[in-house]
């Protein structure tokens, strides 16, 4: 359980979090001391201490904040009534690559901190996983009820979809393969394998 002391007005958490965004992208959970945060907010180390019990609550928060973050994005471009289910699902692939782009830092600590991410983290990110499969069923053809052996494939189609995003965004960190790659092309290409993989057929 992440730690929420002091998130009234005038509260540091806020800079303490963006802070440590920063760090965390930077240094990894093991590189990361409560000093190295406390330095890039402009604030006390005691200040960090009384918002965060420990150094792995402060990285768990985080990387909620992260997730938050890139749940709002992904809710605000999900396909809509006007807005076919192929667009609707190259809409979200083009906001989270969008938001990669703008927000660096977080980007980094997604990309390459959540893939291998263990404990309390790894549920966050299972919870992420496990909420966006089920939310991109939405993005499916429309049809009948789907009978147990095409909603097995279709799953499986959309835990694919999101580990191939997961992937392809780890791979984009400093040291990745496609590090330096064009990000405008490898979004096009994510776009185009995220259509293909909800269009086939069961």
């Amino acid at each position: 359980m992440t730690e929420a002391v002091g998130t009234g007005p005038g509260s540091r958490r806020p800079e303490v979090l963006a802070a440590a965004i920063k760090v965390f992208a930077q240094r990894g959970l093991a590189g990361t001391s409560f000093p190295d945060v406390a330095e890039a907010a402009g604030v006390t180390v005691a200040t960090v201490t009384y918002h965060f019990a420990s150094k792995e609550a402060l990285f768990e928060s985080a990387m909620e904040q992260v997730l938050d973050e890139l749940n709002a994005v992904i809710e605000a471009a999900r396909p809509t009534d006007e807005v076919t289910d192929v667009e609707g699902l190259g809409r979200v692939v083009d906001a989270v690559w969008g938001w990669f782009e703008s927000h660096p830092d977080s980007a980094r600590l997604y990309r390459t901190h959540l893939q291998a991410a263990t404990g309390s983290t790894r549920d966050l990110r299972d919870r992420f996983v496990a909420l966006h499969v089920r939310r991109a069923f939405q993005y499916l053809p429309a049809g009948r009820p789907s009978a147990k052996r095409r909603l097995a494939a279709q799953t499986l189609a959309l835990r694919s979809l999101i580990a191939a995003l997961n992937m392809v965004a780890g791979a984009q960190s400093d040291d990745g393969p496609l590090a330096g790659e064009d990000n405008n092309l490898v979004r096009r290409s994510m776009r185009g394998i995220a259509q293909q993989l909800v269009a086939a057929e069961p």
